[in-house]
């Protein structure tokens, strides 16, 4: 079985993974971020966000719109998948003849062993699931759930691996809003403005069905109790709840999720995203207390800092950099003045000398250069470059301050201070500041 030679197995994963993911390039689903060279979280949640806010940004010229995003999470997912079903999935989505084959005889036979303080246990046949930790079995998962939320728009859906987003935009004046009858049933889910949309209005539900009945199919199961409801409604008077449903158990609306590492709200806002990352970050700097107890120099201190705590800092900047407020840009600077008091002890004076003296950029400088450079990596990317389109022009001449890329329109501040609109912004100064200094 080539599962079970340890080496043969790792060569043999390098070998074909590249053939297997060549031949399905172009029956992969384009909503999938996961698994794509020079395509991340960010990149989802930043598109996400954007989406969401586009939806919403007509408001102020008298439409009434709002997003229902619903976050579907499986049980268990890897250790669920059937290996019939993989397989017959990667002929299904263009894997070549010849190596068939070989990824049924891989996914064959399957044992595992437990190794417990030198002790090995005997082998235990596994019956099925995927191969987890191996390429294959990520590969293998991407191509059974490639068809898993087909019923949804692309542009409306969201994977990253087993993360599955959907958006439902909704237009408040047109879909059935109605008051909740207090007087039969006293809910204990209903907010004090007592508006809800029942779910069968809603396009929502009837994803949410066909996704289960995927899900059903391909013998593996939703989690009622992680799948969530967040709605994005910046409307003043028409605030609604409503009640969505996988197996009959209602999924709970929430104000604040985590998603891919990052903290989200349904304002949009990043206070809580904030709070998390200073707090965590803070906890981190104890590995730096406790190492400059014992001497270590200056550039040891140094890296351990960027390591250990600026990374926790500058985790998925580029999705809210933009939209920070100056309190939150604060309260990140703190942590690394922080770390810098503990670096130099003694010889720290202020804040703008310690950063000369360590050679280190502010965190907010950081982040927009982590911005800038993000952008122009999109730029080059077949797969990301329409995010910033190119503006068209009837010459070909060179002009001052002209605008190389395309901003798009935004009548609320919450749009033009998003991501993809900074960045917009951003790549144009930085044309502009490139032919200045020609």
């Amino acid at each position: 079985n080539i599962s079970g030679l340890k080496f043969f197995d790792k060569v043999m994963e390098k070998l074909i993974s590249q053939l297997i993911i060549s031949d399905m390039e172009t029956s992969m689903d384009p909503a999938q971020f996961g698994n794509s060279k020079g395509i991340s979280i960010q990149h989802y949640l930043i598109q996400m966000i954007h989406r969401i806010l586009t939806a919403v940004d007509n408001n102020s010229k008298g439409e009434v719109f709002a997003v229902i995003a619903n976050l579907i999470d499986w049980n268990n997912a890897f250790p669920r998948q059937c290996p019939k079903l993989g397989v017959e999935s990667f002929i299904k989505n263009g894997v070549r003849p010849s190596l068939i084959p070989l990824l049924i005889n891989y996914f064959q036979g399957r044992e595992m062993m437990v190794k417990w303080h030198g002790t090995t246990s005997a082998p235990r046949k596994i019956n099925g699931g995927g191969p987890q930790g191996a390429t294959l079995g990520i590969l293998e998962y991407l191509s059974q759930s490639n068809n898993n939320s087909d019923c949804v728009d692309v542009h409306d859906r969201f994977k990253f691996i087993d993360d599955l987003t959907t958006l439902e935009v909704v237009n408040l004046l047109i879909t059935g809003v109605c008051s909740y009858n207090l007087k039969s049933h006293i809910p204990s889910d209903l907010p004090i403005y007592n508006q809800i949309i029942p779910s069968e209005n809603l396009k929502s539900q009837e994803w949410l069905d066909q996704i289960n009945h995927w899900t059903m199919n391909q013998k593996m199961l939703l989690n009622e109790e992680k799948t969530k409801t967040m709605i994005f409604n910046f409307t003043n008077n028409h605030q609604f709840t409503t009640r969505l449903s996988v197996n009959n158990e209602n999924i709970q609306v929430v104000d604040s999720t985590k998603l891919l590492g990052t903290f989200i709200t349904n304002d949009l806002k990043w206070d809580l995203n904030t709070d998390k990352i200073v707090k965590k970050a803070n906890a981190s700097l104890q590995i730096l207390h406790k190492i400059s107890d014992f001497g270590a120099s200056l550039n040891d201190l140094k890296q351990i800092y960027i390591l250990f705590t600026r990374s926790i800092l500058e985790q998925s900047s580029t999705v809210w950099h933009s939209s920070l407020t100056q309190d939150n840009s604060d309260d990140l600077e703190r942590v690394q003045k922080s770390a810098l008091k503990i670096i130099l002890n003694d010889n720290y004076k202020t804040y703008k000398n310690a950063l000369n003296l360590l050679e280190l950029d502010s965190l907010s400088n950081r982040r927009e250069q982590l911005c800038l450079e993000f952008a122009k990596k999109c730029t080059k990317h077949p797969k990301l470059k329409h995010i910033f389109p190119l503006n068209n022009k009837d010459h070909q001449m060179i002009t001052r301050d002209e605008e190389k890329y395309m901003v798009h329109f935004a009548n609320t501040t919450r749009l033009q201070n998003s991501a993809i609109l900074y960045m917009q912004r951003l790549l144009n100064e930085n044309e502009n500041s490139t032919y200045n200094n020609l």
